[in-house]
């Protein structure tokens, strides 16, 4: 009886386990593949690009619309290295909420240091070195340093930083105050590329970083807004990715299920069977 139950025990374990991985696989491929798919479209369409992969962060259960103009642009230009830089505020909304967001995008990206740190995608190490006007988070902590991730290839990169999380749990508005753009050499070195004036951080009101708070009842309609309804329906059109990932998981937990279960069973009842017909 004890083993019994251990195989149950077992068997439930195991599900458990898998599950959640194959849950998060599937919702992975979905956004990689659409968002490779839309490549030739989003590349270089920033605002198209920005708000489908704020949708794919929500596995198409939030829509999303983007600032045309950006808070915030920079551009750096030297010998070894140019890039472009840009802030856009972002929404994803549905039926029963709304999540203001900033995007950091790098475009146009050339650094031809050859002491820059690249991994074996030629992706570079890139950092965004932000001082927000008051601390957020359980630190006291006003000054991050956050990573960039590439988008597509090596010269695009992007983060996002959900503003709602942080504004929502203050009791005065979040504004940033200073901002960076760095690249790491060797021996763990940062040079500083893009350095954002304070005159182009001062003229920012809250406002302009929550999008939901002017347009979310117009943005299909407001010349300032980008919106485009097909990128939702297109990335709701990767259904099928569930059900092929939750289809095979079902196969390997029935194989198990056989494995563990059925199987003993019918070895039981074969020698059973065989030792009576020896009996006769």
């Amino acid at each position: 009886m004890i083993k019994k139950y251990a195989k149950f025990i077992f068997f439930i374990f195991i599900t458990i386990i898998i599950t959640p991985i194959v849950i998060t696989f599937s919702q992975a491929s979905k956004a990689v593949d659409f968002l490779r798919d839309q490549k030739p479209n989003l590349l270089n369409q920033p605002n198209s690009l920005l708000a489908a992969t704020t949708l794919t962060q929500y596995q198409g259960s939030m829509d999303a619309f983007v600032v045309k103009e950006p808070l915030i642009t920079a551009s750096y230009n030297a010998a070894l290295s140019s890039m472009h830089f840009g802030v856009y505020a972002i929404t994803a909304f549905n039926a029963n909420q709304s999540v203001d967001k900033l995007a950091f995008y790098l475009s146009d990206v050339r650094i031809e240091d050859e002491l820059a740190i690249q991994d074996n995608q030629k992706n570079l190490s890139i950092f965004l070195n932000i001082t927000f006007n008051q601390s957020i988070g359980i630190n006291d902590d006003v000054t991050f340093q956050i990573p960039f991730v590439s988008v597509y290839d090596a010269n695009h990169y992007l983060i996002f930083f959900e503003y709602s999380q942080w504004q929502d749990n203050l009791t005065s508005p979040l504004l940033i105050a200073s901002m960076s753009v760095e690249y790491e050499v060797q021996n763990g070195l940062l040079l500083t590329t893009i350095s954002v004036p304070t005159n182009q951080l001062i003229h920012l009101q809250a406002s302009d970083y929550q999008p939901s708070l002017i347009y979310l009842d117009s943005y299909h309609e407001d010349p300032l807004i980008f919106y485009d309804q097909n990128l939702l329906n297109q990335f709701i059109q990767y259904w099928y990715y569930d059900l092929y990932f939750i289809g095979g998981e079902l196969l390997i937990l029935g194989g198990l299920f056989w494995i563990i279960f059925i199987f003993p069973v019918k070895k039981k009842l074969k020698n059973s069977n065989h030792l009576q017909t020896e009996s006769l």
